[in-house]
């Protein structure tokens, strides 16, 4: 009997713990396209800003983190493109220093401070030039 009780609880706990991830994980048995990637997405697979069909927050997050970096007067002349899927912020491009790549990270996580609902975060793929970092061969 005690078996049997064992048994109905760890499938009755799995089967509330499928249902409550079934529109992330694919769980519920369709073979969606939504897989465990770590961002919401519609049913075409395509990122949507932090939400189901809230692909407006991409928009606002992506004019928000330019505004940031284009108000940075030590980053006028740097070559910085940032694009926004999931409400992930994209950072690419070459700066001319180590300061000015960790400044434009810090100007665009500041400006995403307003989207934590969202889970809204920053990928710094931006480059350095070669042999400008600060402090060499001191």
């Amino acid at each position: 009997m005690y078996r049997e009780r064992s048994r109905f609880m760890i499938a009755a706990a799995a089967l509330l713990f499928c249902t409550g991830i079934a529109g992330l994980s694919g769980c519920n048995g369709s073979g969606g396209s939504g897989g465990a990637t770590g961002t919401a997405s519609t049913s075409s697979g395509t990122p949507t800003g932090g939400g189901v069909g809230n692909n407006s927050a991409d928009t606002s997050i992506n004019t928000d983190a330019m505004a940031a970096v284009a108000a940075d007067a030590s980053l006028k002349g740097q070559t910085i493109k940032l694009t926004t899927s999931g409400a992930q912020v994209s950072m690419d491009g070459t700066v001319s220093t180590l300061a000015d790549k960790n400044a434009a990270e810090k100007d665009v996580v500041g400006a995403l401070s307003k989207y934590a609902s969202v889970n809204a975060g920053v990928i710094d793929n931006l480059m350095v030039k070669q042999g400008t970092t600060a402090g060499a061969g001191q």
